[in-house]
Parts: C-alpha cells; structure tokens; sequence
C-alpha cells in the first residue's frame, strides 16, 4: 500500500477497484488513456469506464475469473498479464451489518456464490447469524457482491481495512 492509498482510505474515499493486474495507482494514472481495450477483453463484462475516465471493476454485474485478458488487451501496460494474478489480487469481501443472516431473515445467497467455501455462517442469539469471510480462503473475485439482496457486501483490502477501523477506534 503506498501512501496515496493509505491517506484516501484514512479520508474516507473509497480506493478504485482496478481490474487485476493493475500496476500501482500513480502509475496506472500515468499509463492508462481510458481506451476500454480491457472493458472489450472482459468475458465477464464486469469492467467499465468509471466517470474519472479509467476502467474499475463493478462486482454488482457478476464475478472475476481471473482469466487475464484485459492485462492481454492494455498495450498501454497500465493493466499488465500477471501469471497468478489470484496471488497478487488484494481485494476481500467483507459483509456489512445490513447482511440479511445477521438481522435473522435466512438468505445465504453469498455462501452459494462462493466456489472457495469462504463465507461461514455460525448460529448467534435471537435466530441470527455471525457471518464472517475466511479472508484466506476468499479469493476476492467478488462472484457474492452480486447475489446479495441487500449489498450488504463489499471489496476492501484488508490492510487498509485495519488501517481505517483502527483509526475508527481512535476516534
């Protein structure tokens, strides 16, 4: 995480989801002229101009498979083809209180988008449920986001997550 990062997240802005392999923001700044080869390369159309003119991910229209075509498609090299890219990929899920299982209205629709087995459910008082992402085990393709009802459900990097919540605390 470079500094950029960290003081927008400290801010309060939410960091852009780039697609994965996506070289450092500053860089990517510098790289990308918004030409929308990776949008056209995206089988699962889950990439789009954002209005600052730059490609992000949009988990609401569906999951990433991590195939590597818009890092194929960027001659620009601001998205680059990444041999793992799951290794590099630092975004989790991470499930808000507006999650249905945890007001105690079963759903569950995010347990069974998730081909890692990631999202765990364990029974809490008054009919409820503590819902909690294996963060491990989450590979961050985002495939939950679009099956919750609520969107109760977002990305985030964890480091930075624990950066904010800890500045949350200070408070």
């Amino acid at each position: 995480m470079n500094r950029r990062e960290l003081f927008r997240r400290l801010s309060g802005r939410k960091l852009p989801v780039f697609p994965p392999g996506a070289v450092a923001e500053q860089l990517f700044g510098e790289r990308c002229n918004g030409c929308g080869a990776c949008v056209e390369a995206c089988p699962e159309n889950i990439i789009e101009i954002s209005n600052s003119r730059y490609p992000v991910v949009n988990f609401k229209r569906g999951g990433c498979r991590f195939c590597g075509r818009c890092g194929e498609a960027c001659e620009r090299g601001a998205v680059v083809a990444v041999e793992d890219l799951e290794e590099t990929w630092l975004w989790r899920a991470v499930i808000s209180e507006q999650c249905l299982d945890k007001r105690g209205v079963v759903c569950r629709a995010c347990e069974s988008s998730c081909d890692e087995d990631a999202i765990k459910f364990r029974p809490a008082p008054g009919g409820k449920y503590d819902v909690s992402v294996l963060s491990d085990a989450c590979t961050g393709c985002g495939s939950c986001v679009s099956f919750c009802p609520r969107q109760a459900i977002a990305m985030s990097i964890p480091e930075i997550q624990s950066i904010s919540l800890t500045k949350e605390a200070v408070a």
